[in-house]
């Protein structure tokens, strides 16, 4: 309980020295929730030389609250080499609206709405070459693929 306060105030803080040790908790603490809110700290901190070890936890962590956190971190750090790992997870999202339309999977095709959602998001945090990517999205055939990308958009001038 008190180590995930503690996380949350490194972050808060932007205490780089500590980059080190919540890069550990990130990609190796048994505990979700200490993963997540170390992810996010890295994020606040705003290291970039760590940008891989969020979108590694991003993309493999079993967890899918710690990937979304991880998402949430890049945005945070607004490293534009993150735009690539970033647009993976925007295709992912589109390919679950896709495939949840065919068969007719409610809950894929939410998963898919809130991956775009969060995804663009973060896009807007990351430079050029993502709002360009954005902008692809956001003329997609899809209603619903665009919609989502407009509220990610949105969203983001609210954080």
């Amino acid at each position: 309980f008190c180590r995930y306060f503690w996380i949350v105030d490194l972050g808060r803080i932007r205490y780089k020295l500590a980059c080190p040790e919540l890069r550990e908790v990130t990609l190796h603490d048994f505990n979700p929730e200490l993963r997540g809110a170390s992810a996010e700290a890295l994020g606040k901190i705003g290291d970039k030389k760590y940008t891989k070890d969020l979108i590694y936890a991003m993309h493999e962590d079993k967890s899918p609250r710690v990937a979304a956190r991880a998402l949430t971190a890049l945005g945070h750090m607004g490293d534009e080499s993150a735009v690539p790992a970033v647009r993976e997870t925007l295709e992912q999202g589109r390919r679950d609206i896709y495939l949840a339309d065919l068969t007719k999977d409610r809950d894929r095709w939410h998963k898919g709405q809130d991956t775009i959602i969060n995804s663009s998001r973060v896009m807007t945090k990351l430079g050029k070459g993502a709002k360009e990517t954005l902008r692809k999205f956001s003329v997609d055939p899809d209603f619903w693929v665009r919609w989502s990308v407009g509220k990610g958009i949105e969203y983001s001038q609210i954080d």
